[in-house]
């Protein structure tokens, strides 16, 4: 029962809560952060908001869902918590995207003794959250966008619905500690350039709690989470560098323990390659905590592979490597395909052989008929070479098949 104590208690100090100092505060397992990619980022994702870690940090994102998107985590808390994660979400109509997933801390094979030290068997000891979320873009959406002036452009909306879930077994006393609880999250997501992003994100704003065996209720921590997005350089960046990306992001959480700052930074090098960085806070009743992360991922096959290293406080032991593999799509050649479709294909131009070029009929005329002399046959026969001579002049500069013969050779009636 001790180990199942300290190993809890440790394991709610890592996500900042107050549950030692207030125990009507029940622990939010997402807390400590979920996919490799955000945590590498120092957790400022709230206007970043792709792909299936959508899903976790800002539902408002499963708007932009250009097809199937999917994301696993998984870590060791202390040589002895698991943490796990797996979510996935598509776009279902043009506009809205839906995704689903499931967050867990696990432990398992706690040895637990009587009061007077006697063995007494084990116990497991696990807390989790499922979750379903929705996203729809506005200005896709034909019933949102008549509802605000400017059609709801460049914005996105989200929400989640989250079955809060602790479960404990072992002994009476232990499974005590089973419960469960419902909640949701709100967010936005908004682009008034294409260079800048911003976001919010509502975490636990219902006044619902979580229940537990014995007739205890917990509320879940409520935190207002802001967060911001400067594209710095890459296509749609301030500074368009072929080839290159670079991000900046910055997210401000704020609870009941105070506010606590999110700084990251992603740069992709080259296309398969990516580095992050970041500075994490977590507010806390004791004061703010602060810890650097840094992270990098590899694509490859519309797979990307992610670490991240973060460190809670100062102790080595307290120190995570998280891992994710996420399905992101070949989303660049798939655009690029597109775009050669769509191109209309430009008519070589051909031109007709000299025997098809004609005379317009307005600008033919017969010479009248009469006796003509040796004198007439000449000016005669000038005439027609200066036409001739007219006519390869003329089918230069005309040569779509028709052109007209200088004035000075319409309606000659004399010679």
């Amino acid at each position: 029962m001790k180990k199942l104590l300290f190993i809890t208690l440790i394991v709610i100090a890592l996500a900042g809560t107050a549950y030692a100092e207030n125990l009507s505060m029940a622990l939010d397992p997402m807390y400590l952060g979920v996919g490799a990619r955000p945590l590498g980022m120092g957790k400022s994702y709230v206007a970043v908001a792709e792909g299936a870690d959508a899903i976790l940090l800002n539902p408002a994102g499963l708007g932009s869902l250009n097809g199937p998107k999917a994301t696993s985590m998984y870590t060791t808390l202390m040589n002895d918590a698991t943490y796990t994660m797996i979510a996935g979400g598509m776009p279902v109509t043009e506009s809205i995207g839906l995704g689903a997933g499931f967050v867990s801390v696990t432990v398992g094979d706690i040895d637990l003794y009587t009061a007077g030290g006697a063995p007494n068997g084990s116990a497991s000891y696990s807390n989790g959250v499922a979750f379903i979320s929705a996203g729809v873009n506005v200005e896709k959406d034909k019933f949102l966008s008549n509802l605000l002036p400017n059609g709801g452009k460049n914005l996105l909306l989200g929400v989640t619905a989250k079955l809060f879930m602790q479960n404990a077994s072992g002994s009476d006393l232990v499974e005590a500690a089973n419960g469960s609880g419902l909640n949701a999250d709100i967010g936005l997501l908004y682009n008034p350039a294409d260079w800048l992003s911003l976001g919010v994100n509502e975490e636990n704003p219902l006044p619902t709690k979580i229940a537990f065996k014995e007739g205890v209720k917990e509320d879940l921590p409520m935190t207002t989470k802001l967060g911001s997005k400067v594209a710095v350089i890459g296509e749609k960046g301030l500074n368009k560098v072929p080839g290159q990306k670079l991000d900046v992001m910055m997210d401000l959480d704020m609870n009941l323990w105070g506010m606590a700052a999110h700084l990251g930074t992603e740069y992709k090098p080259i296309n398969w390659l990516t580095l992050r960085a970041g500075i994490d806070q977590d507010s806390s009743p004791a004061g703010v905590q602060t810890n650097p992360t840094m992270g990098v991922g590899f694509t490859y096959g519309g797979f990307s592979f992610d670490y991240a290293y973060h460190p809670y406080g100062k102790v080595a032991n307290d120190a995570s490597h998280f891992f994710s593999i996420s399905y992101i799509g070949e989303e660049k050649k798939e655009a690029k395909k597109k775009e050669e479709v769509s191109k209309p294909k430009t008519e070589e131009k051909t031109y007709s052989p000299a025997s098809d070029y004609k005379i317009a009929p307005e600008y033919k005329t017969e010479a009248p008929k009469k006796e003509t002399n040796s004198k007439d046959t000449k000016v005669t026969k000038k005439y027609d070479d200066d036409i001739k001579t007219k006519e390869k002049q003329v089918k230069k500069q005309y040569p779509d098949g028709v052109y007209a013969l200088p004035d000075e050779y319409k309606n000659i009636s004399t010679y």
